[in-house]
């Protein structure tokens, strides 16, 4: 199976500079042998000066906002573009992992386990907000093509009736199985370096996302937990 791992960034400040570095090492460390693109929407701090080799870089151009800040759907463009990247370069699978999210378990067990399973879509369980977590999915080229998923998603014309993360969820139906890896959104005033141990009693989790956090201590807490250098 053939598979491509990709992400996008915007990157304006140095801390999310440092975040896209960190998980440029971490998903490279991990998954030495995928094939990596990043899409990049007009960084301040261009990406090819400080992500790891090796990662293929895609410019937009332009950085068309976020919907959650009142701009345009950038992350629905990013999502698809990816995905159609695939199809066109013959990939079995694209798996999207957000550049301010780290996933520690090798991408190609991921696929694997779907594959034996004939899974079609798959993400993450994120209890904080009730609803899945679209930072990282792993994804049947063939059919996200079948289903017109782009189409019927329509990122060019966002809608307002449901976030985003509701609207892949109903579009993918009964083919979104959710990934058994546990992991927390780094985004509550309950979350940091010192008591992350505590939330994971029986083993380090599998992934985290960081979401507008003031450092990247919790970060590098987990990775230290799952026996990484930082």
């Amino acid at each position: 199976m053939s598979v491509l791992l990709y992400s996008g960034c915007s990157v304006r400040t140095e801390l999310r500079r440092d975040m896209t570095r960190l998980w440029s090492r971490v998903m490279r460390q991990v998954n030495p042998n995928i094939d990596m693109l990043l899409f990049d929407s007009a960084s301040e701090y261009p990406p090819e000066t400080y992500i790891e080799p090796g990662i293929l870089i895609s410019h937009f151009g332009d950085n068309p906002g976020h919907l959650s800040h009142g701009g345009f759907d950038g992350a629905g463009r990013t999502f698809f573009a990816g995905i159609e990247y695939a199809a066109n370069a013959g990939y079995d699978y694209a798996v999207t992992c957000e550049t301010d999210l780290l996933f520690v378990r090798p991408i190609n067990e991921v696929v694997e386990r779907m594959d034996s399973a004939n899974v079609k879509v798959a993400c993450l369980q994120m209890n904080e907000y009730r609803f899945f977590e679209w930072g990282f999915v792993a994804i049947n080229v063939a059919w996200a093509r079948d289903i017109e998923w782009e189409q019927k998603y329509d990122w060019r014309n966002p809608k307002p009736s449901a976030i985003p993360e509701l609207r892949n969820e109903w579009i993918c139906g009964n083919d979104l199985f959710i990934l058994p890896y546990r992991g927390i959104r780094n985004s509550g005033p309950f979350t940091d370096a010192a008591n992350l141990p505590r939330l994971f009693p029986y083993g380090p989790p599998d992934w985290i996302h960081e979401n507008n956090a003031k450092d990247l201590s919790v970060m590098h807490a987990f990775l230290k937990l799952n026996g990484m250098a930082t």
